[in-house]
């Protein structure tokens, strides 16, 4: 006999997702704190670390809250897994995925090998450990809206699970924050001239070869960041008719959290505002997963009002340093990558996660 898919309740996922911003909370404080600590800036919070306090009480929560589920299948059911929501599966390996970060995060520094804060603690093993596995557990409410029948659910149940996709984008950008086209002040004028007298020593070949390499990265972040918050959007508008404002969270919430490790809250109009034209735009060309041009132009027009907002932003705060071919390169390049992504996407016909 075919086991009974279990559902979660609008109220289960509503808990899941406060325990999931929990989490993200901590990981993001954590990450300014220790920031802020290695470059001398300020003490550890509370005398000693009160960011990994929130850190691991947040995932104290999730793992208590998907035990109860476990707990409650099995003196209902006879079954430990029959009590986990459908979705929520994934969610429950994340946990112990970051928990097995977090140990070999402990003895690499017990044994000194990793400087806390340092860049090779951001891209070891063991954060990215941490990282896949916090996108594992805060993602469950998407996965399980993602597997209701249907391609118009509820608002209901429409919120917690864009809400969580958006959480988990925000944690995939705090992995690659060096990189974040937001926070990297890339293209800022004054950036780029103090760089330029830095490298004037140098011989003629090798400081444009580092120039060079400067813009490039700058580049990378660009598409590295449009990239990151275009996918959300795709799969969405590819899987469900979206309400209003259904956008505006998936581009406002990751931009705003990345506001707190860059101390960059100059940017935040730059999710805000192109979220906002993201779902009027979607409203207006009625895309759709059944709409291919549509969806593709939707695609392409997001990414490119992003990075133009940036550079108008980095323009009115510092002068902007790139020349317009450089500029107008960057913004054809995201808004080319957004129809890329857009048609990788629509290739996949599959409607389960």
């Amino acid at each position: 006999m075919q086991e009974k898919i279990r559902r979660a309740g609008t109220g289960s996922q509503v808990l899941t997702l406060v325990f999931g911003m929990w989490l993200t909370a901590g990981m993001f404080m954590e990450r300014w704190e220790s920031s802020r600590a290695a470059a001398g800036e300020a003490d550890r919070l509370a005398g000693g670390g009160g960011a990994e306090l929130l850190l691991y009480s947040g995932l104290a929560a999730s793992i208590l809250w998907l035990g109860w589920f476990m707990v409650r299948g099995k003196l209902l059911h006879g079954s430990w897994k029959s009590g986990l929501p459908d979705g929520y599966g994934a969610g429950l390996a994340g946990a112990g995925l970051f928990l097995l970060g977090s140990l070999g995060g402990l003895l690499w520094q017990l044994a000194g090998e990793l400087q806390p804060g340092g860049i090779e603690e951001h891209y070891s093993p063991t954060r990215l450990l941490q990282t896949a596995g916090a996108v594992l557990l805060v993602t469950s409410p998407f996965r399980a809206v993602w597997r209701l029948p249907g391609r118009v659910p509820g608002r209901g149940e429409l919120w917690p699970g864009l809400l969580s996709l958006a959480l988990g984008t925000s944690i995939a950008a705090l992995a690659l924050s060096s990189h974040w086209m937001l926070n990297s002040g890339s293209a800022a004028r004054s950036g780029l001239e103090r760089l330029g007298s830095e490298l004037d020593p140098l011989a003629t070949g090798l400081r444009e070869s580092l120039y060079g390499t400067v813009i490039e990265h700058g580049l990378a972040g660009v598409l590295l960041t449009s990239a990151l918050l275009t996918v959300p959007l795709v799969w969405s508008v590819n899987r469900w008719k979206l309400p209003f404002g259904s956008l505006f969270i998936l581009f406002t919430v990751p931009v705003l959290f990345m506001c707190i490790p860059g101390q960059s809250a100059y940017m935040a109009p730059a999710g805000i505002v192109t979220g906002l034209a993201a779902d009027l735009l979607y409203g207006f060309l009625g895309a759709s997963h059944r709409n291919n041009w549509k969806k593709h132009v939707l695609a392409a027009l997001v990414p490119l009002l992003l990075t133009g907002a940036f550079l108008v932003l980095e323009h009115l705060r510092a002068g902007l340093g790139w020349p317009p071919a450089l500029w107008s390169g960057a913004m054809v390049l995201s808004a080319l990558q957004g129809i890329v992504l857009s048609h990788l996407v629509a290739m996949n016909k599959e409607d389960s996660a």
